[in-house]
């Protein structure tokens, strides 16, 4: 990659940088307003500097301390990477983390409407069944990601998620 090349990726990066904290919605005549934007931009410069701070100071304590980081940790990673069962063994500890914090976080509850069509549908199959009737005022139960043809309704996932 050239000089050229590398101001210009920098240039488009600053761009895009700046021109995501500025409010265009409130700068459009008509349009709509966000009077909310005050408020979030200060949290998101308070947030930016505490992360900014905290990886400069980290980043300068690592040449000093050198239980931080060493010389050669990329390379054991590396070569970690390449044993079998390490993929095994680092998907199995990810959807342990993930399911203690969808327990102890969500309390174990659907957040997303896909989640939330999927916990709906699994009922329906835990039940035994496939699909539920629609009811008599389906106006009151219909939803996104819920499918309701003719007499039947059911979630428009594959059945392996819901059956999960």
């Amino acid at each position: 990659m050239g000089r050229l090349d590398r101001f210009v990726t920098a240039a488009a990066l600053l761009v895009i940088v700046v021109l995501g904290f500025f409010p265009i919605a409130n700068w459009i005549p008509g349009g709509n307003a966000a009077d909310w934007y005050p408020s979030v931009l200060r949290e998101w410069l308070s947030g930016t500097v505490l992360v900014a701070g905290a990886g400069l100071l980290l980043a300068l304590l690592s040449r000093r301390v050198p239980a931080l980081w060493s010389v050669g940790v990329g390379r054991a990673f590396g070569t970690l990477a390449t044993r079998p069962g390490t993929t095994l063994v680092l998907a199995l500890l990810a959807g342990a983390i993930y399911a203690l914090v969808a327990h102890l976080i969500y309390d174990g509850k659907p957040l997303l409407i896909d989640e939330i069509i999927q916990t709906w549908h699994g009922r329906i199959l835990a039940d035994g069944a496939l699909w539920t009737p629609v009811p008599a005022h389906p106006e009151f139960s219909s939803s996104m990601h819920k499918i309701d043809t003719g007499d039947r309704m059911y979630g428009q996932f594959p059945i392996g998620g819901p059956a999960m």
